[in-house]
Parts: structure tokens; sequence; C-alpha cells
């Protein structure tokens, strides 16, 4: 039942950006004009967005850069007076359309540089009875996905998952490690994002240095809890 969508998650993420977690110089880096990469607001749009950089993934997004958007949605970038925060979008490649991730948003400190990495990607789900649905994220689609990304490190542990709801969508959250040989410990988080009453969703991939995630503020958690879907 799940498994013709299971394959399409897993055959894009062999296909979207590498797994391996780099970590650019961001001390210095000024962070992106949001009016050079970041889309107009959707002018039917009737949801107002929190305080912060929104960024809008809809047809405009997809004309841009060549992503294919099944489902529009929104997030908000947390304001951080003692952080930076940029975002990587894909570069546009029409062959490619509908096999990248949307999006990659790196998390640095002034005193430390990066930390933490969150990948967007696009998810096709079956729709059947929430419990249900999240049951399979959970012992099924989740745990598949992590091994899928986490496959060129050792190490890898599976912690737990856990469900929520986010607004009146679902969130279903597993929690891992891995190693890096250079990096050492890096705590992984995959969020499975199910909107109501839609066969697409999102899947985001986190990682974060466990040696520098002292005063992070949940920032990428808030980026979670951002997303709208108008």
């Amino acid at each position: 039942m799940f498994g013709p969508s299971l394959s399409f998650v897993l055959l894009l993420l062999s296909l979207a950006w590498t797994p391996t977690f780099y970590w650019p110089d961001l001390t210095n880096r000024k962070i992106s004009d949001s009016s050079d990469t970041v889309p107009h607001a959707p002018e039917n749009s009737a949801q107002s967005s929190p305080a912060g950089r929104a960024l809008f993934f809809d047809r405009s997004f997809q004309d841009k850069y060549g992503v294919y958007v099944p489902i529009p949605f929104e997030l908000t970038l947390p304001t951080a007076t003692d952080a930076i925060i940029d975002v990587e979008f894909p570069k546009r490649d029409l062959s490619a359309t509908g096999r990248q991730a949307y999006a990659r948003i790196l998390f640095a400190s002034y005193s430390t540089g990066l930390y933490s990495t969150l990948d967007i990607f696009p998810m096709a789900i079956e729709r059947q009875a929430r419990l249900r649905l999240q049951r399979q994220m959970a012992h099924s689609t989740l745990p598949q996905a992590f091994s899928q990304l986490t496959r060129n490190h050792v190490d890898a542990a599976i912690q737990h998952t856990k469900a929520y709801r986010l607004g009146h969508h679902s969130l279903v959250v597993l929690s891992g490690t891995y190693s890096d040989p250079e990096r050492g410990l890096v705590d992984v988080r995959v969020y499975g994002v199910i909107p109501q009453r839609s066969k697409h969703g999102l899947l985001l991939f986190e990682r974060r240095r466990a040696d520098r995630t002292q005063g992070d503020n949940g920032l990428a958690e808030q980026v979670i809890r951002s997303l709208r879907f108008p």
C-alpha cells in the first residue's frame, strides 16, 4: 500500500543533493539579499507570515528554479541576532525538474561557524487514516529515509520517533545520530510533514554537529513550526 510512495521518496533522495555533510565557512559570509533569491509572495495569499524572512515555494519558485512544487507552502526563517542563517536554492536544471531538493537552510554561529543544515525535499504520500499514516511514517518511511541519507556514514543509529500536530497537519519526527571521522558525533532529525487532505508532503532532514549546538535556541524547530500550506 505504501510501497510506491516510499520508492518515490527514496528516488528523490538519491537524485537530490548529496547527503554528505559539508561545512562551508559562513562566519564572514554576507547573507543573501532576499530580493535576489526569494520569489515574491503569491498575490492571492491570505495568510500572514510570522516575523522574519519568509520563503515562498509556489509557482513562482517553480518557474524560477525549475523544481516542481505539487503543493505550495511557505516558511519563515527566525530572527536571530547571535546566529547566521542562510539559504541555498538549487541551480536551475530543466533535466532534473521534480528531482531536486527545494532548499538547504544553513545555521552558523559567529564563534564556531556552521553547525547545522536543514534540507527540504518533496514527498509523495498515500492518503489513509491519520494514525495509520503516522505509524507508517514512523516505522517505515522515515527509518528508510534515515538509512538512505546516512548510508555513507558509520555508526548510524535511530533513537526514537514521535508524532505531533502541526496546526491542522501531522508531523512525525525521527531522531538519530551518526559519526563523522572529521566532525565527530552528528545529531540527526528527519521530519515528515503530512498536510491535511493532500497527496504531497514534505521531508526535512536536519543535521547538527553535537559539539557546536550550544546556544542553538532551536532555530531549525522554529522553521518547522512556521510551515504554512496556503
